[in-house]
């Protein structure tokens, strides 16, 4: 249980992601619990979500890197001043790639993919196998998404967008991480109108996901949606535009070890903004 008399701690930061280090301005370095999620690793610097913790291997613009955790009945944690400098890094941008590279780049992948390790989440669909409770019950739902949005029916696939937030288990259910993972890269390879079109779609699906979806989740498909997630997607965006195919199979594969299941929810919905389809794979036939 949380001490709400204990005076704040103050802890000390190794590193500081951009985003976060902007939110800290505006709140002194005192970072607050997030209500129903107080043994999460997220706080809310004044009216914003960071993430806390000791891991820098997770490199997001949220991130906060510190030296030692406080315990964890602890409600607000104060950073030690000075605080380190923001940590930037290099920058995507809408329409850096090119849809058939990135297309190109999740056939990579999809060739490979039984080389990927324990599948979890949607990624089940990749390697033909059955979607679990509740999962099941929007594949579909899913399979339209992904071939609306490869269409650029934006009427059609608005809706269901936004019906697949929130569906799912864990810190970020996995529909929210699918849907990130499908802006992700409609957004990267989005040119020339469609990539007004893409902006436009991607801003509603963020504005409706508060009411869908909690706040630390709705934060993060916000920062997918605006190609500021995490670094280990980025590098598949990366590796897509390199066309390297060692280069995309290994980003592929970090990826897939984010979290309980949300690096694979992401792959997964990457692939299908990619090209437009989510679906398993079709049998190979044997030679006779």
């Amino acid at each position: 249980m949380l001490d709400l008399a204990r005076p704040p701690q103050t802890v000390t930061a190794l590193a500081i992601g951009e985003r976060a280090h902007a939110a800290l301005q505006g709140c002194g370095g005192m970072l607050d619990v997030i209500k129903g999620f107080e043994t999460a690793p997220y706080r809310m610097a004044g009216g914003h979500v960071v993430w806390m913790g000791t891991r820098p291997r997770v490199n997001h613009p949220r991130a906060i890197v510190l030296a030692e955790l406080p315990p964890g009945d602890i409600r607000r944690v104060k950073l030690a001043s000075p605080w380190p400098a923001p940590k930037r890094r290099p920058r995507l941008h809408a329409g850096d790639a090119t849809a058939e590279k990135l297309a190109a780049a999740a056939e990579m992948i999809l060739g490979r993919i039984d080389a990927f390790g324990d599948v979890k989440g949607f990624g089940a669909v990749l390697r033909g196998q059955a979607l679990a409770f509740p999962l099941a019950e929007v594949f579909d739902k899913a399979s339209e998404f992904a071939a609306a949005c490869g269409a650029g029916d934006w009427t059609r696939a608005y809706p269901i967008g936004r019906g697949l937030l929130g569906v799912g288990e864990g810190l970020t259910p996995s529909g929210d991480d699918f849907v990130g993972g499908v802006l992700f890269a409609l957004r990267l390879g989005a040119r020339g109108e469609r990539a007004a079109q893409v902006e436009t779609f991607a801003n509603r699906i963020c504005e409706a996901a508060p009411k869908r979806t909690h706040i630390i989740s709705a934060t993060l498909l916000g920062d997918l949606s605006a190609l500021r997630g995490y670094s280990l997607i980025d590098e598949v965006g990366l590796a897509a535009m390199d066309g390297s195919v060692s280069r995309v199979l290994t980003a592929g594969r970090t990826l897939v070890t984010l979290g309980h299941s949300s690096g694979w929810d992401l792959l997964t919905g990457f692939i299908a903004g990619a090209t437009g389809k989510f679906e398993a794979p079709k049998p190979v036939r044997k030679r006779k």
